[in-house]
């Protein structure tokens, strides 16, 4: 499902610490960790693990693989979520 990120950026930002969750996601992947499932519930503002996964595939940031019939989910900031934080940095550096 594409998400448009531009038309929902307000919303989305407010509701979810959006950028906020970016910066926890970009420090996780630097110090290699992939599962940081609790942090994630908190900067998304729900406690609904599936539910925030949704929310970050939608802005790119998350992925899921299929493995000998499991599913494992990797939050992962993806090359899509990388823009996304660097348009929302640029908004906060204009506004501020």
């Amino acid at each position: 499902m594409e998400f448009d990120v531009h038309k929902n950026m307000e919303k989305f930002d407010s509701q979810t610490g959006l950028l906020r969750l970016i910066l926890i996601l970009d420090d996780a992947r630097r110090k290699g960790e992939n599962r940081i499932v609790s942090e994630l519930g908190r900067a998304v503002g729900t406690s609904n693990y599936y539910r925030s996964l949704r929310i970050l595939q939608q802005y790119g940031l998350a992925t899921k693989e299929q493995e000998k019939g499991r599913v494992r989910v990797n939050i992962v900031l993806t090359d899509k979520g990388i823009e996304v934080a660097k348009h929302l940095k640029a908004i906060e550096e204009i506004l501020s």
